[in-house]
C-alpha cells in the first residue's frame, strides 16, 4: 500500500480513537457528538460510522451490519442484524475491544473476534437520542425513552437503572469519563453517574 494511504489510514485511526476517548464521532475531520448532529448529518449516522478498538482494530458500520478490519486492512469479521433492525446508535467499543451495537429493539455485544456474545432486548424503541456508552467495567449502557440510562452485565442482563426526575429529558447522547463517571445531560441539569448507577453530584446548566 502507497504510503500516503497508510499514513491517511493511521491518521484517520487515531482521531477516531480520540473521538472515542469523548464519546464522540468522527465526522468532517472533528469530533461531534450524535446529539448535536444536523438532520443532515444524521442521515448518514449511524449506520455509516467507525470506532476504533483498544486492539487497534477498527469497526465499521454499514446500514444494518458492522464490519471489522484488522490494523493491516485484512477484514477480520462481519455481523448482521436480522431483518428488520436498524443500527440506531453509532457502535462503541469497550477497553476489553467487545463492539456493542444498539439496533431498534435489542442490543448486541461482540467480541474482539466477531463471536457475539450476548443479545437482549431492550425498551428504547421510542427514545430519540439512542444513545450508548461503554462503562469502566468493559460493560455497556444505554439510555432508555430520554428519561433513563440502563447499564448490562457481561451477560446482557440489566445491573441497573438510572432514572432522571420527572419534568427532565436527556437531550444528548451519554459520555464516559476516565474517572469511570459516565455523563446524562438534559436542557438545564448536567448529571454524574457513578458505576454503580447512582448519582455523584448533579450541576445547572447556565452561563
Amino acid at each position: 500500500m502507497p504510503r500516503e494511504k497508510v499514513d491517511l489510514r493511521r491518521g484517520r485511526l487515531a482521531a477516531t480513537a480520540s473521538c472515542l476517548l469523548l464519546g464522540m464521532v468522527l465526522i468532517a475531520g472533528g469530533c461531534r457528538l450524535v446529539g448535536d448532529l444536523s438532520p443532515g448529518e444524521v442521515g448518514a449516522q449511524p449506520g455509516s460510522t467507525l470506532v476504533a478498538l483498544p486492539s487497534s482494530a477498527v469497526v465499521v458500520a454499514v446500514n444494518s451490519k458492522v464490519v471489522s478490519f484488522q490494523p493491516d486492512g485484512a477484514k477480520s469479521w462481519t455481523f448482521s442484524l436480522p431483518d428488520g433492525e436498524a443500527i440506531v446508535a453509532a457502535p462503541v467499543a469497550a477497553l476489553s475491544s467487545v463492539t456493542y451495537v444498539r439496533g431498534q429493539q435489542t442490543l448486541y455485544a461482540i467480541a474482539p473476534d466477531g463471536v457475539v456474545l450476548w443479545q437482549s432486548r431492550h425498551q428504547g424503541a421510542s427514545d430519540s437520542i439512542n444513545g450508548i456508552t461503554p462503562l469502566s467495567d468493559s460493560t455497556v449502557a444505554i439510555t432508555q425513552e430520554d428519561k433513563s440510562l440502563v447499564a448490562f452485565d457481561d451477560k446482557g442482563q440489566v445491573k441497573w437503572t438510572y432514572n432522571l426526575p420527572d419534568g427532565e429529558k436527556i437531550v444528548a447522547p451519554p459520555v464516559l469519563a476516565a474517572s469511570s463517571l459516565v455523563y446524562l445531560r438534559t436542557a438545564a441539569t448536567l448529571y454524574a453517574i457513578d458505576s454503580g448507577g447512582n448519582q455523584a453530584w448533579k450541576a445547572a446548566i447556565g452561563d
